[in-house]
């Protein structure tokens, strides 16, 4: 419900109370989905975090934060800074602008297109994320159209004359009104029907700006709620309040990423001992059947006795001898090397006998071993099921050796690359010489990725990373990403050049080639022209 109109509405009289008159020195990212905004105010700092992640779109606001050496991407800067003059809310719409002396910055809450905008007093408009073209001077005219409040805005329902909290074109009518605040309306008006519909709901309004913000877990539900104090629960758990919607908003986002994190670290691990407890299961079947298999160390001694008691009818070259046990009862065939003499023959069998005698003693103990892994698994496995927090989970993911995916990527990222953003979503890393081309592709590079390289030509190794391998790449993308291997090729100076591209599993590097030379097993070619196209940003130098 944080998202809800009305709480956004909330967050713009709060940030009244903070920023007019102050500062906004820079904006700048250092994620593809959130946009920080650095404001000064005399000798105080602070920053707001806008997100404009899909479902997951907020502003937050840290007293401190600290701007990263590298990668980070400024934005609006030949306006910056400027003086914040006041903060709005769009009558019919979660857009939030701020007012600016040099402009108007817009946060839109829309889905995957939410989006953060600056329109210039000479109406440049510039975007966080890309705008397409034509649809620059739609935004400007829908942005500048719009009426925009800096008080509490409270639906006009005068004209609704027939007014039913059961009407389902309610929501379509007044689309400020959540279905949360719907719900609690019919809720009292159930409990108490001799009330008035339309007051009742403007009460519920009402109370999301002058009551505490309550955050609670609810375990009928399984998740983190947001809401009035005065709203009716029933699984109140943990229950938090604040009188702050910045407050409560960033103790709501930080302990919802502690439970997903909590539900990834939940499917790391139980994918991890899933597979251990099922390998560890195959050997203990393997060693069992070995175990049981009858051992030949008596049979194969018994030979090595017979064959020395009959050293003197070996010779050299003989491929078998035939003999009696003493009391002739038994008769059997000693299979001998040709190679060997007599008394090597006679030392391997005895080397047989103690080679089985050593196998079954080994096989004892790596079962033994295999078991005690197996019955900690297990135990493990039981502790993982009864497991509640954080910690715990960590716990379990140290015992169990595994790295989170965090760590890959710390791993991935000390080697040093050139790094572009295609479209603001796809990932390309540009080799910079012949030692950096080898490390991209053959340690960097994973199977599926995207290989691209100038065709006949000495240039740099290129990968787009796939992170989603059922994912299929549109050709544009390709291109975009073939343009700049092949600008950063010999061919660079061409008009147009041909580039081999081929999923990294198809390259090979075999034994005794150069530095940066690979072989390509296939490869599909595409014609370019070497440049960095539009919409490629150069993430890191």
């Amino acid at each position: 419900m944080y998202k809800n109109y009305y709480y956004l509405n909330r967050l713009v009289i709060e940030l009244n109370s903070l920023l007019p008159g102050s500062m906004l020195t820079e904006c700048f990212s250092q994620e593809s989905d959130r946009l920080v905004l650095k404001i000064e105010s005399g000798h105080n700092e602070l920053a707001l975090i806008i997100s404009v992640k899909q479902n997951e779109s907020f502003i937050t606001k840290r007293d401190q934060f600290h701007k990263a050496k590298k990668n980070v991407l400024n934005f609006f800067g030949n306006f910056l800074p400027a003086k914040i003059k006041k903060v709005f809310i769009a009558e019919d719409d979660r857009v939030i602008l701020f007012m600016l002396d040099t402009g108007s910055l817009y946060f839109t809450i829309r889905g995957k297109d939410s989006n953060v905008l600056f329109i210039s007093n000479y109406e440049i408009i510039l975007s966080f994320r890309k705008l397409a073209e034509g649809f620059k001077d739609i935004i400007i005219k829908e942005m500048t159209s719009k009426s925009y409040v800096a008080e509490f805005n409270q639906p006009d329902l005068s004209n609704e004359t027939e007014f039913n909290l059961y009407d389902k074109s309610l929501l379509k009518k007044h689309p400020s009104i959540s279905k949360e605040i719907i719900k609690e309306a019919i809720f009292r008006y159930t409990n108490n029907p001799s009330t008035d519909q339309k007051k009742i709901l403007i009460e519920c309004i009402e109370e999301i700006n002058n009551e505490q913000i309550k955050i609670y877990y609810d375990n009928f539900l399984d998740e983190m709620l947001f809401r009035p104090e005065t709203y009716f629960s029933r699984n109140e758990e943990q229950l938090h309040l604040f009188s702050s919607y910045l407050d409560a908003v960033n103790f709501y986002l930080a302990n919802s990423y502690k439970k997903n994190q909590s539900e990834d670290l939940k499917k790391l691990i139980e994918k991890n001992l899933t597979a251990q407890i099922s390998k560890l299961s195959s050997k203990l079947n393997e060693l069992r059947s070995k175990l049981e298999t009858p051992s030949r160390e008596n049979e194969y001694r018994e030979t090595g006795n017979y064959l020395l008691i009959n050293i003197h009818n070996i010779r050299k070259g003989m491929t078998q001898l035939e003999m009696n046990s003493d009391d002739k009862k038994k008769h059997f065939i000693a299979k001998l090397d040709p190679t060997l003499s007599p008394k090597q023959n006679i030392d391997k069998y005895f080397e047989k006998a103690r080679d089985e005698k050593e196998k079954l003693k080994h096989y004892n103990i790596v079962f033994q071993d295999s078991l005690k892994k197996y019955n900690k698994l297990l135990a493990t496995q039981e502790e993982f099921k009864n497991s509640e927090s954080v910690n715990d989970l960590q716990k379990i993911m140290d015992e169990l050796k595994i790295k989170p995916s965090s760590e890959k990527q710390a791993k991935e990222e000390q080697y040093n690359f050139k790094h572009y953003l295609i479209d603001g979503k796809y990932h390309l890393f540009v080799g910079r010489n012949s030692k950096n081309n080898d490390e991209l592709t053959t340690k960097f590079a994973k199977q599926n990725d995207f290989w691209f390289h100038a065709r006949s030509v000495s240039g740099s190794h290129t990968v787009l990373r796939l992170e989603n391998s059922k994912e299929a790449i549109p050709k544009s993308i390709l291109k975009k990403a073939a343009s700049i291997a092949a600008y950063h090729s010999k061919a660079k100076t061409a008009g147009l050049a041909p580039v081999s591209y081929t999923f990294k599993k198809y390259v090979v590097k075999k034994k005794g080639m150069e530095i940066g030379a690979v072989s390509l097993l296939k490869e599909e070619v595409l014609l370019v022209k070497p440049e960095i196209p539009a919409g490629c940003e150069f993430i890191s130098e």
